[in-house]
């Protein structure tokens, strides 16, 4: 085991906190910020594909556009239908 997840598992430090694991906070279908992206793979007003650490990030909604984009954080509003990710293969 390396010694940063014995360091976060010995002082209980969450995995998305301790690394550059993707968070997403969705607020009232309408608006979701996605933190940890490593960069937009498809931009469409119905569907938005991201590539995260953990695999493809799928976004499904209608009239969807980004409304910020910073250092792997983004901002996205429209109506969000659905949320999904497609794991990568090892």
């Amino acid at each position: 085991m390396a010694m940063m997840t014995r360091f976060n598992q010995f002082f209980d430090i969450p995995a998305d906190a301790a690394g550059d694991l993707p968070r997403i906070t969705l607020i009232a279908r309408q608006t979701l910020l996605l933190q940890g992206r490593q960069r937009l793979l498809l931009c469409q007003s119905e569907r938005m594909v991201f590539a995260t650490m953990c695999g493809r990030l799928f976004v499904d909604g209608e009239d969807l556009v980004v409304s910020f984009v910073d250092s792997g954080e983004t901002c996205l509003c429209g109506k969000i239908d659905r949320i999904s990710f497609l794991a990568d293969e090892l």
